[in-house]
């Protein structure tokens, strides 16, 4: 099976630029109280461009900021809790994040 492209997780601080990612189940995802930036992000081929959720319980909720996402229909599974920020837009987060965890793990 397919797995994840980048996964960040377990309270990490991370700054990416000029990212791709393609062929994978998730291309980015962003996990259990992490914050991430990324500049230059193009999603290939993925099931999933973004997830962005908490598999464990005991973190706060992730953030993830991307700046110039080359991509028209961006496919995101994202805990309502959670920041989504995609080229100064505010994503707002609609599944739980045990839905999420049900589709990924």
């Amino acid at each position: 099976t397919l797995d994840k492209g980048l996964s960040i997780g377990e309270s990490s601080n991370v700054k990416i630029k000029d990212l791709i990612i393609q062929n994978s189940n998730v291309a980015i995802a962003v996990k259990d109280g992490s914050n991430s930036f990324i500049k230059n992000f193009k999603s290939l081929n993925n099931e999933y461009d973004i997830a962005l959720f908490n598999k464990k319980k005991e973190y706060d909720n992730p953030s993830l900021n991307v700046k110039n996402f080359q991509k028209n229909e961006k496919k995101i599974l994202q805990s309502k809790k959670s920041t989504l920020i995609i080229d100064d837009n505010i994503i707002l987060g609609k599944q739980t994040n045990s839905y999420i965890n049900s589709i990924l793990y």
